[in-house]
Parts: C-alpha cells; structure tokens; sequence
C-alpha cells in the first residue's frame, strides 16, 4: 500500500504521542525514590517538599556545599522497602530521620508507630516498625487545647541551643497536627502586608514560589539541623544566600495559594515537621 499523506500524518502523531508519553514516564517527580531537577529547585527546596535531611540527600548524592544542582538531574531520594518487611534493626550511625527517608516514611510516621517522643533517641539493636498501627492512633491529633488565641512577636525563648521567637503576630486559626491530613506547622492570620520576622538567626537557603500549595515561601537554615519556612506570603524581603537575625524582617503576610491573609509556619529537624509550640515563647 502506498504511504499517503494521511498515513504519514497519523504516524507523526503517534510518535509525537509516544514521545509525550516517554516523557512523562521519565519524570521521575513522583517515582518515590528518584527525582528531576526543575527550574527554580533548589536542594533544600526538594529536600523540604520530600520531608528529607537536605544533608543526608546531599550525601546520598555525592553533592558537596554549596550544595549546588542544576535542571535535568537526577536526585535520589532514598531506597524503598522490599515487599513484607515491616520492621527494621537500628544500627550504629542510625537516626529515625534517616531510617524514615530510606523507608519512603516518615519521622512523624514511624515516631506514631513505635510510640516515640521527641528527640526520638534510639539505641543499637531496636527493632522499629515500619507498618501497621500505631499503639495510641495518634497521628492525627491535633493539640488544640495548647493553642493560645493569639501571639505576638514579643519576647524569645532558648531551646536545642537556638533563640527562638515568634514570627508575627495575629490569631492562630489552626494548629500543629500530625498525618499525611495534618497540618504541618502552626496557621497565624493577620492583615495583609503585616511584618514577617525570621524566628531565630539563619540563613535563606530558598526564596521563591515553586513548592505548590506554600505560594510565595521562604525557608531559612538554623544551627543544629533545624530550619524554618514561612508560607503564603505576599512579598519577599530576602534573598538565598542572605544571612538574617532573629527578628528581621524577611517577608510580608499574604494570600499565596491559600484563602485567607495568613502564615504557616514550619518548624522542622533534621527535615522533618515538629510542633512550633514546643520551641516558641508561651504567650
């Protein structure tokens, strides 16, 4: 039969089709144990969204500091599981950050599973579990009756060695919870364009809007394997780079994928989410 022009149309498709589809395949954003570099990424930027030790994924990489990476490369995120292995040994060197990142978990996860509390101390030869139920079923909870009814950026607080204050003022409207429904920091409303204070002295490790669902963010480095991240804001006063005292002005208080003019503020070790009250003033 001869190859008409329809013929060759339709062939053209296909293959523009199968490219598509190719590409899809090998973007490796949700593979779980893999991900491509975007434009706009930044190691701690992924390492934030994967709840990951931005340390740990850099050595898990061979990247050294200034931790730089570029578009189109390929980051390993952590091994999986093999099927039916629901417990794990720790070993010497072992934290529950680390076991949780190998594990394609996480620290709130595991911490629920083996009824652990922070700083989640382990010890060579326990036996974690990595499935099932946790025994007090608290992943969810949220601590509600902590919360006071509104903060202001007054006073500190000195906690894991770091000066800790509050970074704007106004109503919390919601709570710290744990879960994969939780809420992950704490949620302060306020005016638009209200004063947002770095938390305690650091340094900007990301600026920018490409983490969906935070909107304009900022994410700051703090001693001892903490940092902060402040969401939904408005406009952005700092840079990465750029090193901030505790009570800087670093942003202003916004909209940024969310309903409402408010922050969410993230307090996280060794990359993953622990409550903020625990660390800020009391009020």
């Amino acid at each position: 039969m001869p190859i008409t022009r329809f013929h060759t149309l339709c062939l053209a498709l296909s293959t523009a089709l199968a490219l598509t589809l190719a590409g899809c395949s090998s973007n490796t954003d949700n593979a779980g144990s893999s991900y491509r570099v975007r434009s706009g990424d930044t190691l701690y930027s992924i390492a934030f969204k994967y709840g990951l030790d931005y340390k740990n994924l850099a050595r898990l990489n061979g990247i050294a500091a200034p931790y730089r990476i570029y578009v189109g490369q390929i980051l390993n995120l952590g091994t999986s599981i093999s099927s039916g292995s629901g417990s794990y040994t720790v070993k010497s060197g072992d934290t529950l950050s680390e076991i949780a990142a190998r594990h394609e978990s996480s620290v709130a996860t595991l911490a629920a599973l083996n009824n652990l509390s922070a700083p989640y101390t382990l010890y060579v030869g326990q036996r974690l579990k990595l499935s099932g139920n946790s025994p007090a079923q608290a992943a969810n909870t949220v601590r509600v009756a902590a919360l006071p009814q509104s903060v202001s950026p007054q006073g500190k607080r000195q906690s894991s060695g770091i000066t800790w204050s509050w970074p704007t003022a106004g109503k919390i409207k919601a709570g710290y919870s744990e879960g994969e429904l939780g809420n992950p920091g704490i949620t302060i409303s306020g005016k638009r364009h209200q004063a947002i204070k770095a938390a305690a002295d650091g340094e900007v490790v990301y600026a920018g809007s490409a983490l969906r669902g935070y909107g304009n963010l900022i994410i700051l480095t703090h001693e001892h394997n903490y940092l902060t991240a402040y969401a939904h804001n408005e406009s952005l006063l700092v840079r990465e780079g750029q090193q901030v005292k505790r009570g800087q002005n670093i942003a202003t208080m916004g909209s940024t994928d969310t309903d409402g003019v408010e922050l969410l503020f993230e307090l996280r070790r060794e990359g993953q989410t622990v409550d903020p009250l625990y660390y800020l003033p009391a009020q």
